[in-house]
C-alpha cells in the first residue's frame, strides 16, 4: 500500500513538472543567445539573425537566420528529442553562425537546462554541443512579429514610352514582298495593287507607342498635302480684312 503511495505521488510531481516545463517553454519566443558547435564558440546576443525558436504543442517553429524551419519534438522531464528539421532554401550570405551547423545541433537528443524564473534555458546534446536561447518576447505581446525573410533583388526591364514599333506584322511584310515580286513580273490585279499600296503606305507611316497620355499628335495638313477647312477659313478671314482696309 506505502509503495502505491508513492508511485502515485512521485507519477503526480513528474505531470506537475512535465506540465511546468512545458508552460515554461511554450509560452515565450526564444532567440539563440550564444552556442558552443564542435568545439567552436559563438556570440550573439543582439545579433538580428540569430536563429529563433518556438515551441507550440508538440511541433518548433523558428528562423535559423535566413530560412523559415519547423520539426517536431518529444519531452520526457529533462530530456528533450528533437526530429530531423525541414527548412525552406533560400541562399543567404554573411551569417555569423551557419544554419548547417544550427540544424546539425538541433535534430538530436538533448538535456534542457533551466532554472526557475529565468529567461533563459540551455540545451546540451549527446555531441557536447551546448545551446543557450533566451526569451525575446512574451507570446502575449502583441507588438512581436518574426523576421521577414531576405528578398532577393530582381531587375526588371521597361519599354520606353516613345519606342518606335514595326506597323506591319511577319504575315504582311511576306504578303507586301509576293506582291512587289508579281508587280515586277507584271502579273499584279487591280485588287492586288491596291493590297500593295496600302501595305507600303502603312509601312512607311510606322506606328510610334503611345505616350503618358495615350494619344498621338496629328499634323495641320492632311493626307495628300492639302490645307485643312479650318485653315482655309481663317485665311479667307484675314484675306478679307485686308481688302477692307485697303
Amino acid at each position: 500500500m506505502k509503495r502505491l503511495f508513492i508511485l502515485l505521488l512521485t507519477c503526480i510531481s513528474f505531470l506537475e513538472s512535465q506540465a511546468q516545463i512545458s508552460y515554461f517553454l511554450s509560452n515565450k519566443f526564444w532567440r539563440l543567445k550564444q552556442a558552443t558547435i564542435h568545439g567552436r564558440e559563438y556570440q550573439l546576443a543582439g545579433n538580428s539573425n540569430a536563429p529563433t525558436l518556438q515551441f507550440s504543442g508538440g511541433s518548433i517553429r523558428g528562423n535559423g537566420g535566413c530560412n523559415a524551419y519547423h520539426t517536431k519534438f518529444t519531452i520526457n522531464g529533462n530530456s528533450l528529442h528533437i526530429d530531423k528539421i525541414m527548412s525552406t532554401r533560400m541562399a543567404c550570405n554573411s551569417l555569423e553562425l551557419e544554419e548547417t551547423e544550427y540544424f546539425y545541433a538541433m535534430a538530436q537528443s538533448h538535456t534542457l537546462e533551466y532554472e526557475e524564473g529565468s529567461n533563459e534555458f540551455r540545451l546540451l546534446n549527446t555531441n557536447n554541443d551546448i545551446l543557450v536561447f533566451y526569451s525575446q518576447f512574451e507570446r502575449t505581446q502583441s507588438s512581436y512579429s518574426p523576421p521577414p525573410a531576405p528578398r532577393r533583388e530582381r531587375t526588371v526591364h521597361y519599354a520606353d514610352e516613345d519606342e518606335i514599333r514595326p506597323a506591319l506584322s511577319k504575315k504582311q511584310n511576306r504578303r507586301k514582298a509576293d506582291l512587289e515580286r508579281k508587280m515586277k513580273r507584271g502579273k499584279l490585279s487591280k485588287a492586288e495593287r491596291r493590297e500593295l499600296i496600302k501595305l507600303q503606305s502603312k509601312a512607311k507611316k510606322g506606328k510610334v507607342g503611345k505616350g503618358r497620355k495615350g494619344k498621338s499628335v496629328k499634323g495641320k495638313k492632311g493626307r495628300k498635302g492639302k490645307v485643312s477647312k479650318k485653315s482655309r477659313k481663317a485665311k479667307s478671314k484675314t484675306s478679307k480684312k485686308s481688302k477692307k482696309k485697303r
